[in-house]
């Protein structure tokens, strides 16, 4: 597949950064994970507990948290999509930092509903940053997962202007 040159990830970055603001909310975006895909998640990362692979004395089978992990990225690229389109070849950006609390065990055959809101935007090191909140419900409305996910939006450097 051909590749942006520089100056076109450079272009579409800056017109991404532009276009979100501070406090801008995003979502929803919604997913159901199912017994196939938990399983298929455990036998991935070699972590055959119980706890993920059938229902138990503790409870209903639950999915291993960090499933949740791509939910933001995966919000956030539907949002980056919405606004430059779907540019082919594709945008590179970098996920560059990510913090996940969780709250409750993330349930196995319900609607997850996740929600973001940027929350910080900031050019460093001559590159763009978005930092993005994100809260994942189930569809009783419970706590599932807290994430904050910072994006450099192109590894491009915003070249310096010539005084």
């Amino acid at each position: 597949m051909e590749e942006l040159d520089p100056q076109q990830q450079l272009r579409l970055a800056e017109q991404l950064y532009a276009s979100l603001q501070v406090e801008q909310e995003m979502g929803p975006w919604e997913t159901v994970l199912t017994p196939e895909d938990v399983r298929a998640y455990a036998a991935a990362i070699d972590d055959e507990n119980p706890w993920y692979l059938r229902d138990s004395v503790q409870g209903p089978m639950v999915c291993h948290p960090a499933m949740t992990a791509p939910f933001g990225i995966w919000l956030f690229q539907e949002w980056r999509s919405n606004i430059l389109g779907d540019p082919v070849p594709p945008l590179v950006g970098v996920h560059a930092a990510a913090h996940h609390h969780y709250i409750n065990p993330v349930p196995v055959g319900k609607r997850l509903i996740v929600h973001g809101k940027v929350v910080d935007k900031y050019i460093r090191r001559q590159r763009y940053y978005v930092v993005v909140e994100f809260w994942t419900v189930d569809e009783d409305g419970r706590d599932i997962v807290h994430s904050t996910d910072t994006f450099l939006l192109t590894p491009v450097r915003i070249p310096e202007k010539a005084d």
